[in-house]
């Protein structure tokens, strides 16, 4: 199987998590007024919106970059001509599935709201708040989701993301079998 369609299949899959998580909803008492104010707060200084499509792309970016590092596959080394035509479908593919991320952007800034206010009590809120009212806090919030690009964390994520590559492997040939048993 090509590392290009691993690639897209993972960061599909990746990606349709949280959509997934979407089908089943939990009963969760709603947070108070005054946490989600404060929760909203804290994403709004914490994600600016001139910086959260840009902040999202980033985070896809480095997720393509490191299923890409951590599957070494030469499938269609003998190929480069198909291998071409499958990189131009996987950018073009990358660049739908960021434009869907920005159109729910709203929503998922307003999911981290309720998940932060029915998460945090009141006092955390505030001390949140008050970190991300600061040049450090809004360092931290808005470089984080960045730091996945980091020479650190790539090497120390190498390892598990190529154990996970091959386990795929092995997964996909088991489903495959079973829809075709299934036929």
């Amino acid at each position: 199987m090509s590392k290009i369609f691993l690639t897209v299949a993972l960061a599909a899959t990746a990606i349709s998590f949280p959509t997934s998580a979407q089908a089943v909803e939990p009963t969760v008492e709603a947070p108070s007024s005054q946490s989600l104010k404060l929760a909203r707060e804290i994403v709004s200084r914490g994600f600016p919106e001139d910086q959260r499509l840009e902040i999202f792309s980033t985070s896809v970016d480095a997720m393509v970059a490191q299923l890409q590092e951590a599957m070494n596959d030469d499938t269609f080394a003998d190929n480069p001509e198909l291998q071409a035509k499958l990189e131009v479908q996987q950018g073009k593919m990358i660049e739908e599935m960021k434009g869907i991320i920005a159109s729910h952007i709203p929503e998922l800034m307003e999911g981290w709201a309720q998940a932060y206010a029915a998460e945090f009590n009141d006092k955390e809120l505030r001390d949140i708040l008050a970190f991300v009212s600061t040049d450090s806090g809004q360092a931290f919030f808005t470089r984080n989701t960045t730091l996945v690009n980091s020479p650190q964390f790539k090497a120390a994520t190498a390892p598990y993301m190529y154990d996970i590559m091959q386990s795929s492997k092995k997964w996909q040939g088991i489903f495959m079998q079973t829809v075709m048993d299934s036929m």
